[in-house]
């Protein structure tokens, strides 16, 4: 069993925390609401673009997956119709 907390922000940030006692690790998400339902026609597939940006069309991206190897961590993310999420 979970025990869960929302908090949500007067500027709508929203924050779920998610205890899992017997978990010896930490993880976040963050969602961003914009995927391929929300964008329009003339920048179709752009949320999906700036999330490969990120962790693959940069030149910081070896030092950001260093960074997380050092800390023992994994980084990744996806695009949705509806959100894009990225998780470490």
């Amino acid at each position: 069993m979970t025990d869960t907390e929302t908090h949500k922000f007067s500027n709508g940030l929203q924050i779920v925390l998610e205890k899992l006692p017997n978990a010896k690790s930490a993880g976040i998400a963050v969602g961003f609401p914009v995927g391929g339902r929300t964008e329009q026609s003339d920048v179709s597939g752009i949320s999906h673009f700036l999330e490969h940006m990120i962790f693959k069309g940069t030149r910081t991206v070896k030092s950001v997956d260093a960074a997380f190897d050092k800390l023992g961590a994994r980084n990744n993310a996806w695009t949705d119709v509806d959100v894009t999420t990225y998780i470490a």
